[in-house]
C-alpha cells in the first residue's frame, strides 16, 4: 500500500469516527430534550387531570340537562340532525402512549327517544351506512314504514377529550372525538396555553354555555 493510500485510509477512519460521535451527540441531546419536555408536559397534564377530576365529580352530582344536536352526514355532507341529546356518566382517567402520558375525559350521549334518524330508503341510505362504518360507529336499522328506515346508533355513544403529550414538539395535543357528530378534531396547545381560563372555557363548551373555547383553541 502506497503512502497516499495509507493516508487516505487514516483520513477515512477519522471521518467515520467523527460521524459516529456526532450521531451519539445528537441522540443524547434529543433524549435530554424529550426528558425536559416530559417534565413540563406532565406538569400540565397533572393540572388538566386535577381540573377535570373536580369537574367530573360535580357534573355527576348536578347532572347537567343542557342539550345538543348530534349530526350525521352523508357523502355529500348533507346533515341529518338528532336533537335533544344529553350527556351523562362523566369519567376521567390517566393513561400512557408511546409518546408520553395522556388524560382522557369521557361521557356518554343519550336521548329519551334514542340516537336515531329516519331517512328514505333510497340512494342516500348506502352513503350514510358508509359514513358511519368509516367512522367506526355501530348502528342498527329497523323498518320505519313505507320506503323509510330508522337508523339507531348503538350504545354507548361517547364523547372523548383526549389530552396527550407530544414530547418531540413539547405540545399538548387534544383529540376532541365525537363531540357533536362522528368525527374528530385535533387541537395543539403549547404549555403556556394550558391555563385555568382555558379549562373554564372548555367546561363551558361541554355545558353548552357561551364560551371562548374556539378562540383559545384557534391554533388547531
Amino acid at each position: 500500500m502506497s503512502l497516499l493510500d495509507m493516508l487516505k485510509k487514516q483520513a477515512q477512519e477519522i471521518k467515520e469516527k467523527e460521524i459516529e460521535n456526532d450521531d451519539t451527540t445528537i441522540t443524547t441531546v434529543g433524549d435530554e430534550l424529550r426528558k425536559q419536555n416530559e417534565i413540563v408536559l406532565n406538569e400540565k397534564l397533572d393540572f388538566i387531570h386535577g381540573y377535570l377530576t373536580q369537574l367530573v365529580e360535580n357534573l355527576n352530582i348536578i347532572k347537567p340537562d343542557n342539550e345538543l344536536t348530534y349530526n350525521i352526514l352523508d357523502r355529500k355532507l348533507e346533515r341529518y340532525n338528532i336533537p335533544h341529546v344529553k350527556k351523562t356518566h362523566f369519567t376521567v382517567h390517566e393513561g400512557k402512549s408511546e409518546n408520553g402520558n395522556r388524560v382522557i375525559l369521557k361521557y356518554d350521549l343519550y336521548s329519551k327517544t334514542g340516537l336515531s334518524i329516519k331517512i328514505r330508503n333510497d340512494g342516500k341510505l348506502p352513503s350514510i351506512r358508509r359514513h358511519l362504518t368509516e367512522k367506526k360507529v355501530h348502528f342498527y336499522e329497523t323498518d320505519a314504514g313505507v320506503d323509510r328506515v330508522l337508523i339507531t346508533l348503538a350504545n354507548p355513544v361517547s364523547t372523548r377529550f383526549i389530552y396527550a403529550a407530544d414530547l418531540d414538539h413539547c405540545m399538548i395535543v387534544l383529540n376532541l372525538d365525537n363531540f357533536d357528530g362522528p368525527w374528530s378534531r385535533l387541537i395543539k396547545y403549547m404549555p403556556v396555553d394550558i391555563t385555568e381560563e382555558l379549562m373554564d372555557e372548555t367546561a363551558k363548551h361541554i355545558l353548552g354555555e357561551e364560551n371562548r373555547f374556539a378562540d383559545l383553541s384557534a391554533n388547531a
